[in-house]
């Protein structure tokens, strides 16, 4: 067993003591460090989380722009076919109509029988 003296004591103590000081004081830092990097990533999430919002928000409306596009396509697709139909029936009723009012005239000159 090694003896110090008073003055040793004391010095030791005081160096213990400033250690303890010194360690309260980094333990300090280290917690306020640690809630400014967690501030820091908090603020980046957000950051991440609006550019993400607006990338997707970019690509919907990119999406539905497309959407409208094919669907105004075949919208027109449709109604150039409807149009060619209704041509057609048209046609169809008008010579349908011309044959029945030749057939009244054929009739009504005795050129025809309704049996």
């Amino acid at each position: 067993m090694v003896l110090v003296g008073k003055e040793e004591f004391e010095n030791i103590i005081s160096l213990l003591l400033n250690v303890d000081k010194e360690l309260d004081e980094l333990k300090t830092y280290a917690e306020k460090a640690r809630r400014e990097i967690l501030e820091l990533a908090k603020s980046e999430a957000i950051i991440a989380k609006e550019v993400a919002l607006k990338n997707v928000r970019v690509v919907a409306d990119e999406m539905v722009k497309q959407a409208q596009s094919e669907a105004r396509a075949e919208a027109e697709r449709v109604l150039e076919k409807n149009k060619e139909l209704l041509t057609k029936l048209k046609a169809r009723i008008e010579g349908k109509l011309n044959d029945a009012i030749q057939f009244t005239i054929d009739v009504l000159l005795g050129k025809k029988e309704i049996i």
